[in-house]
């Protein structure tokens, strides 16, 4: 049986894209834990990260974050699907379900982070 790679949508690119969230996800994760973690004296608390989000850039940073997170993550799952599912109707049902999880975490994620205010 020939190997027939007509049916991977992106190929290289997602193979690239994947690589390139990798870094951004250790970048951002990192800066995460210095500022989170070891910038600040004491234990993480609500208020302390309530501070933090009440400020536009570190919203922008958490969305980011859960971008490069959600493709990542899925990206890879897609990858799982493509590798090991060979029924074209039944890889696509996947492929379809996949990334409306994907949308759906996206879309609550950026929701959360967006309307959070401080609660006094």
């Amino acid at each position: 049986m020939a190997f027939v790679d007509a049916r991977r949508p992106g190929g290289i690119l997602l193979w690239f894209l994947q690589r390139l969230t990798a870094a951004g996800l250790l970048i951002l994760l990192l800066t995460h834990f210095y500022f989170l973690h070891y910038f600040q004296e004491g234990f993480v608390t609500y208020r302390k990260v309530a501070v933090r989000l009440a400020s536009p850039y570190w919203k922008i940073f958490d969305i980011l974050f859960l971008t490069l997170a959600i493709f990542h993550g899925f990206n890879g799952f897609q990858t799982v699907v493509l590798e090991y599912v060979h029924r074209e109707k039944l890889q696509r049902m996947l492929l379809i379900l996949l990334w409306t999880v994907a949308l759906v975490f996206f879309m609550i994620g950026v929701y959360s982070i967006a309307v959070f205010t401080i609660q006094s």
